[in-house]
């Protein structure tokens, strides 16, 4: 079978303009390759350090990154033409993020060969979630493929009938000139992923560069040199709602983030997953009268759920889980124990390389416990794939198993708190939270959805730290600044009815367009493959491993909960 591993690439680099000239490019390879040998020598040595050596780790190898990459600029910068021509790189265009993506290529040109090595570097796959190729030929015209791997049950997608009425609707609109008669044939690979797999994406130095463009429908890292060429596409709720706003006649509106009300009976909050946007009471109380008397506390329902599992540094198993392994379910152990535990910082030393951390829904729950006039933070048990108790119940209450919340709960609450899940975000929570009267308080992660750039800490939500330490000093803020989080939850909500205009939908969008064009320029078929099939150019480059079904979308848009 296929191993697949990341393979050394010859990464080129960007800085503001390409830079196009090949020595310069070869010199900046040269030098982010000695980086990251001096980035892998310096981690060693601290790793056996202890304490302190965990402390400078980070710190070092970011500075020896810098550092070599400032000299890579010094040595390109003095070995270019000095004509009016010549690239020019100014130290004062340069910022930390620049620096950081120079280790991630531009390739001139992608290929089919490329798409299929950039699949394998993405293994393992999640159930459910496989890779999809999409493709047109002048003959086939488009048609969307599951890539399956030879002798293995195969993987059924049941998530991503959203993403292909994207793709329909988007890909003959925006970029209709290039797929007509006489043109040749074109692929590009896509998954719903709900977060990359390969734990070198939660390490320091990240994962080597893809050898082809890959976009992801589902939640990536924030840092994109971490997984370099895992391109956002639209988190797959908004993908038929965008879809709609492209072509309303063929495309239904979408269910989640729609406005419109599903039944005229039932109250906008009683309408499943559609937006509960309030701006005013049914006795035509004024938006600040309904803030005003909002219930003062932290409110959060959700499933008890592992964290970025994955990556060691950040990730968490279950509640369940950790209470076990943590020694919480011993008999004996009283709540000041399990305080401590639950409220721990960091890994202890002997599990360090694990992902051992606290699940910070545990601890929002735990807080919530504890604290109960301020939080109502509860595990709900409407997840069967997720644990339906917990040993510390008989000390603490931590399930709601009387009510599965809706948004007419919600809404009553004046601090609506959001926890990502498996994937690092919450696809359904942040975007309705937003929408309704009370305040956001945002669990910021690593990991992010296709809407974050256009929200802001402190102007659209309160942000939390990733393991929740500072829930309370934000419920805190928060009671003395009144009037400061009423504008924020107006702004926020100003923000989701932009969104859900057709006109903002579109604009969704762009990202994707933006890269896709630019992946469209890069991609190029041999002249003697150009009449193949695609089942062919998967025979022909996949070395027998794999093979390619048509897909065309099972069970719902937005796939089983």
């Amino acid at each position: 079978m296929m191993t697949p591993s990341f393979a050394a690439g010859s990464p080129e680099t960007r800085c503001g303009e390409e830079m196009s000239n090949e020595n310069t490019r070869l010199l900046i390879d040269e030098s982010e390759r000695e980086a990251a040998s001096t980035r892998t020598s310096v981690s060693e040595a601290l790793s056996s350090a202890g304490t302190i050596g965990s402390v400078l780790k980070s710190i070092a190898i970011a500075t020896v990154s810098v550092a070599a990459f400032s000299v890579a600029l010094l040595k390109a910068s003095s070995s270019s033409s000095t004509g009016e021509e010549a690239m020019s790189i100014a130290p004062r265009n340069l910022g930390l993020s620049d620096l950081a993506h120079l280790g991630s290529h531009r390739r001139r040109s992608m290929s089919f060969s490329d798409i299929i090595e950039t699949r394998n570097m993405l293994l393992p796959e999640q159930k459910r979630m496989p890779t999809h190729l999409t493709t047109w030929s002048e003959e086939e015209g488009w048609r969307s493929w599951t890539i399956a791997q030879n002798g293995y049950p195969e993987n059924i997608d049941d998530r991503s009938t959203g993403a292909l009425m994207f793709l329909d609707a988007v890909m003959p609109r925006e970029f209709g000139d290039r797929f007509t008669k006489g043109k040749d044939p074109f692929h590009f690979a896509w998954v719903t992923q709900d977060y990359p797999q390969d734990k070198c994406v939660g390490e320091l130095n990240g994962c080597p560069t893809l050898p082809s463009k890959m976009f992801s429908f589902g939640t990536v890292p924030k840092d994109k040199w971490k997984v370099s060429g895992l391109e956002q596409a639209p988190t797959l709720p908004f993908a038929p709602c965008i879809a709609h706003a492209y072509d309303p006649k063929k495309f239904e509106q979408c269910d989640w983030f729609s406005a419109e009300r599903e039944d005229p009976d039932l109250p906008m909050c009683a309408n499943g997953k559609r937006l509960d946007i309030v701006e005013h009471g049914e006795n035509g109380e004024s938006f600040d009268e309904i803030f005003d008397n909002l219930i003062n506390k932290v409110v959060w329902r959700g499933s008890d759920w592992h964290y970025l599992e994955q990556y060691a540094d950040i990730g968490t198993v279950d509640a369940n889980r950790f209470t076990q392994h943590a020694g919480l379910c011993e008999p004996g152990v009283d709540v000041d124990k399990i305080k401590r535990e639950i409220f721990r910082q960091g890994i202890p030393s002997d599990l360090q390389g694990e992902a051992w951390n606290c699940p910070p829904r545990l601890r929002a729950v735990l807080l919530s416990a504890l604290d109960p006039d301020k939080f109502d933070c509860k595990f709900s048990a409407n997840n069967m794939r997720s644990p339906q108790s917990n040993c510390l119940e008989n000390k603490l209450p931590m399930f709601d198993r009387e009510k599965i919340y809706d948004n007419c709960d919600f809404e009553k609450f004046k601090f609506l708190l959001d926890i990502g899940g498996g994937g690092g975000t919450s696809w359904l929570s942040t975007f309705k939270f937003l929408a309704m009267p009370g305040v956001l308080f945002h669990h910021e992660t690593a990991m992010r959805d296709s809407f974050y750039d256009d929200v802001k800490p402190w102007v659209h939500y309160v942000p939390i730290m990733e393991d929740m330490s500072d829930l309370k000093k934000q419920y805190i803020w928060a009671m003395n600044n009144p009037d400061e989080i009423k504008a924020i939850s107006k702004r926020a909500t100003q923000y989701v009815k932009d969104a859900i205009k057709p006109s903002g939908l579109k604009q969704h969008a762009q990202h994707f367009v933006s890269v896709m064009q630019k992946y469209i320029d890069s991609y190029s078929v041999d002249p003697e493959d150009k009449d193949l099939t695609t089942p062919e150019f998967v025979a022909k480059y996949g070395e027998g491993e794999i093979s390619v079904t048509p897909y065309t979308g099972v069970g719902d848009v937005y796939g089983s909960e």
